[in-house]
């Protein structure tokens, strides 16, 4: 898939999933994905917002995002901050995170 031609929802939500997967901080997450790993996992296990910064995104997500409605924009940072829960968590405690409405996201 071409960073060009990021069109739909879902090109979108993968292309976030693999910018965070890929994003590390070499002083305190020296590893790829740990951080937003970290994050996700502590908003939703401690039942908090998690603050998602967008200046870690490519120009070309956050350039897609702005023709979108802020309504579509949150929802699809929702269903990455959920795939990146499930891919480290698995689905059932996916699930109980959706049902009990755990996953609260806040973008800065």
């Amino acid at each position: 898939m071409s960073e060009s031609t990021i069109k739909t929802d879902s090109a979108l939500v993968d292309s976030i999933v693999d910018c965070w997967k890929s994003y590390k901080n070499l002083q305190d997450w020296p590893h790829a994905g740990e951080y937003y790993n970290y994050e996700i996992a502590q908003g939703i296990f401690n039942n908090t917002i998690i603050k998602i910064p967008l200046n870690h995104l490519p120009l070309v997500v956050c350039y897609e995002l702005d023709k979108l409605d802020n309504n579509i924009t949150q929802y699809i940072f929702y269903r990455a901050v959920k795939a990146i829960f499930q891919n480290k968590y698995g689905y059932t405690l996916t699930r109980k995170a959706v049902k009990e409405n755990r996953i609260k996201i806040m973008l800065i």
